[in-house]
C-alpha cells in the first residue's frame, strides 16, 4: 500500500510531462513549418535583384537613419552592427539557407533560431517598406522556434527512423538527437550577448542607446550651443528637442 501511494505522485508527474511534451498535431506543425519557410524563401528570392535597394547599402534609408529607426522602434536587427555590403550579403544568404534547411526539416531546433534572427534582421532594417504581412511573418517565425515541427516530413524524422532501425540503444540518448538541442542552445547563447552590443540593434542590458540612456541623464548644452544627440555622440543644436523616452 505504501509503495503504491508513493508511486502515485511520480505517475502523475510522468503523465503531466507526457501531456506537455507530446506533439498533438505533428502533420499540421509540419505543414506550418514547410509553408512558412517556403514563403520566406520565395520572398527573399523574389527580392534578390532589389535587395540592396530595399534593405542594403543602396537603400534610401541610410545606415545612420536606420540606426535612428531601430532605436526609436526598439527592434532587433543584426544589420545594425555594420553597414558593409559583405555583411549584408552574408546575412541575406544565411537567411535563405536557413529557410531552405527549415523547409527540409534539417536540424530544425537550430535552424529555426537562425531563420528567426535573419528574418527579423532583414525586415527590421527598413520597416518603412513593409506592411501588415511582414508583422505576421515576424510573429510566426518567433512562434516557429518554440514549435516541435519536425516530427514528420523532415530530414530530422528520417534520421530518427534510421537510428531506431539500426538499434543504437547503447548511446547516452537512445531516443533523442542531442545535436538539435545543442544547436538551439548555441544559437541562443550567441544571439543574447550580441544583442547587448552597445547602440547596435537591440540592446538587452543597457537600453536601446547604451549606458548613458539607461542612467536617465540628459546631456546639457555646451559652449558652442550644441549637445550630443539622444542616441549618439553626433551633436545637435540646442534649439531642437530630441525624444527621450
Amino acid at each position: 500500500m505504501t509503495t503504491s501511494r508513493a508511486s502515485r505522485p511520480a505517475e502523475r508527474l510522468d503523465r503531466l510531462l507526457a501531456a506537455l511534451t507530446t506533439v498533438r498535431a505533428p502533420h499540421q506543425a509540419a505543414v506550418f513549418r514547410i509553408g512558412l519557410s517556403a514563403v520566406v524563401l520565395a520572398f527573399l528570392l523574389r527580392e534578390w535583384p532589389h535587395r540592396h535597394v530595399l534593405y542594403g547599402d543602396r537603400s534610401p534609408l541610410s545606415f545612420e537613419l536606420a540606426q535612428v529607426l531601430v532605436r526609436e522602434e526598439r527592434t532587433f536587427t543584426v544589420l545594425a552592427w555594420g553597414d558593409g555590403a559583405l555583411w549584408f550579403e552574408a546575412v541575406y544568404v544565411v537567411t535563405m539557407a536557413a529557410a531552405l534547411a527549415v523547409m527540409l526539416g534539417w536540424r530544425t531546433r537550430g535552424t529555426t533560431v537562425v531563420l528567426m534572427a535573419g528574418v527579423l534582421s532583414i525586415v527590421n532594417r527598413n520597416t518603412l517598406v513593409g506592411d501588415g504581412g511582414d508583422n505576421v511573418v515576424r510573429i510566426m517565425v518567433i512562434y516557429l522556434v518554440f514549435t516541435r515541427c519536425a516530427q514528420v516530413c523532415s530530414l530530422d524524422a528520417r534520421r530518427a527512423r534510421l537510428r531506431a532501425d539500426r538499434g543504437t540503444r547503447d548511446t547516452p540518448w537512445p531516443d533523442h538527437d542531442p545535436v538539435g538541442p545543442l544547436l538551439w542552445a548555441a544559437s541562443v547563447a550567441a544571439l543574447v550577448p550580441l544583442s547587448s552590443y552597445d547602440t547596435r540593434g537591440w540592446s538587452l542590458s543597457s537600453g536601446p542607446c547604451g549606458p548613458s540612456r539607461a542612467s536617465g541623464t540628459r546631456p546639457t548644452c555646451g559652449s558652442r550651443g550644441t549637445r550630443p544627440g539622444p542616441c549618439s555622440t553626433r551633436p545637435v543644436p540646442c534649439s531642437t528637442t530630441p525624444r527621450w523616452p
